[in-house]
């Protein structure tokens, strides 16, 4: 009696059929057989054959992109992305007539043939993809006018996505049984991934804020007072302590008027004002007079600039353990946030940082 075995030489027509994607997903690995769609979806190999486990359509990943002002203040966001479906018309059939018996007599609607091959006294067994159906199991001859014949449509979904305050860079929603739908498999996973937009204005590091503003040699010299606009729209007016001197590459800190802590909303991080010195290109005589008699004397700009609706917060000088480089508070060194900073161009900001209370 001829004897039958699997043998390893059929991964060569896995390989020549699928690629190594076939191979890494178990196909050819012995008398079991293999499912082609095992390729396409999560799960067990062979669906519901064989009282298998139902297999499942892998998971999608959609990317959201929201503004700082938007992972500043929280709130709900529409989110519309393309999604698969099972046709309605036919039903996921791919028939004109959903009721037909579709299925495919070459393989009786296992989607697989079984070959004999005579080598010398043995007769090897091995399965192949049923080329009548393309291992699908059905032969659909009055297509779907809808879906023609692919079992599936493709529509646009909107899903409303509750944003936290103070929410990371990267950070990923679950939504699930809200990904592609396929007939008589198992309704696929949505992971929505945050994407922030770069701030033409501040520069986020982790739940610190950094506002970088341009301020004459005067302005740094005889005291600083501005107004600037926060994420929330707040007007915000800062200004420098009395007889203070802004000094090159000095960082200066509103405290606690950072981004909202991840997970805590009602802590914040801090705002780290870096000014930019703008000095005149040169002087002539007469306004090197000037700033001589300027500087043995009274200083100017005192009372500096008031806006009647603004609140007024007070400059404090920068020191680094009030950073908040992670988004729930306190240090972090998360990968993603590291990238951030190069990105940005503050990878190296770190450092001036780090001496700039000296």
């Amino acid at each position: 009696m001829p004897t039958k075995f699997y043998p390893t030489l059929k991964k060569k027509e896995v390989y020549d059929n699928y690629g190594e994607e076939g191979l890494k997903e178990g196909m050819g690995s012995g008398g079991e057989g293999f499912d082609p769609f095992s390729m396409f979806f999560g799960g067990g190999s062979g669906g519901q054959r064989g009282g298998e486990q139902k297999r499942k359509c892998k998971s999608n990943l959609a990317q959201m992109k929201i503004t700082l002002e938007e992972a500043y203040k929280g709130g709900k966001k529409n989110f519309e992305y393309k999604r698969r479906i099972t046709c309605k018309s036919c039903k996921g059939t791919g028939s004109g007539n959903p009721a037909a018996n579709n299925k495919c007599g070459g393989c009786n609607g296992k989607g697989i043939k079984l070959v004999m091959q005579r080598m010398g006294h043995i007769v090897l067994q091995t399965q192949q993809t049923c080329s009548d159906c393309q291992g699908e199991g059905s032969v659909i001859k009055d297509k779907c006018k809808d879906c023609k014949g692919d079992k599936v449509q493709y529509v646009n979904k909107v899903l409303e996505v509750d944003l936290d305050k103070g929410i990371p860079d990267g950070y990923r929603y679950s939504f699930y049984g809200e990904g592609d739908e396929y007939p008589e498999i198992e309704t696929g996973d949505l992971f929505i991934e945050i994407y922030i937009e770069k701030h033409k204005t501040f520069m986020r590091k982790g739940a610190d804020l950094i506002y970088k503003t341009p301020i004459t040699l005067l302005q740094a010299l005889t005291g600083v007072s501005l107004v600037l606009t926060h994420l929330d729209g707040k007007k915000i007016l800062i200004k420098s302590k009395e007889d203070e001197i802004i000094k090159p590459g000095v960082f200066k800190t509103v405290k606690d008027l950072g981004m909202p802590f991840h997970n805590s909303p009602y802590k914040n991080g801090h705002l780290y004002i870096d000014f930019e010195i703008i000095f005149p290109d040169k002087l002539d005589e007469d306004e090197l007079k000037q700033i001589s008699d300027i500087l043995n004397h009274e200083r100017l700009n005192k009372t500096g600039m008031t806006d009647e609706n603004s609140e007024v917060y007070n400059l404090s000088d920068y020191k680094a353990e009030d950073e908040n480089t992670h988004h729930s508070g306190g240090k972090g060194t998360h990968r993603h946030e590291e990238e951030d900073d190069e990105e940005s161009g503050y990878g190296g900001r770190a450092q001036t940082m780090n001496c700039a209370h000296q």
